[in-house]
């Protein structure tokens, strides 16, 4: 039974790791397009488009992440500081442990509150100017889809499935940015 039960998952567990092999080669070809901007190498619009795709793709989720991981860190405090109120007004908690968790628990929250500030800031920031970010991004890599489907074309060597495959990963992954922009 258990065999069969990890046989089943099996199927799901190999598309997310296919995912996340896919998400890790469009984040090898942004650190490489990011390589080849620092060191001058790529021309003033790619390197727009470089920035603009390393925001969308990496600063963008993390983002997400961090303002999610600040909410829950909110959510705790408060938590925290609600159990221990009702704790105090039980008599299980006394006065000096109250006084003393009380204090840290809201030296704690006001710390988690200033990060969550900072991070809609952020966040603000991205519901603005992000549809336009991913907009952007999104008609290049139409574009550079069409120029390496014009090379297969006309059989230029440097034209591969490889390139193709990547720009098509990185489409989705902004696919995937804008439903988490929603989100934000």
């Amino acid at each position: 039974m258990a065999l069969r039960d990890r046989a089943v998952r099996l199927p799901g567990q190999t598309e997310r790791l296919a995912h996340e092999v896919g998400l890790l080669e469009v984040l090898i070809e942004l650190q490489v397009a990011e390589l080849d901007v620092s060191i001058g190498e790529a021309p003033p619009v790619q390197a727009r488009m470089t920035r603009l795709r390393v925001a969308a793709n990496v600063l963008l989720p993390e983002l997400a992440l961090q303002l999610a991981q600040a909410r829950r860190s909110v959510a705790e405090f408060d938590g925290y500081l609600e159990r221990l109120e009702a704790g105090h007004a039980a008599g299980a908690v006394g006065d000096d442990v109250h006084a003393l968790l009380c204090a840290e628990y809201r030296e704690g929250e006001t710390r988690a509150r200033a990060t969550l500030a900072a991070l809609e800031g952020q966040a603000d920031v991205w519901r603005r100017e992000g549809p336009a970010v991913i907009a952007v991004c999104d008609a290049w890599m139409k574009l550079e889809l069409a120029v390496v489907a014009a090379r297969r074309y006309v059989q230029q060597p440097e034209a591969s499935a490889g390139a193709d495959a990547v720009l098509r990963r990185e489409r989705e992954r902004l696919d995937e940015v804008a439903a988490l922009m929603e989100r934000l």
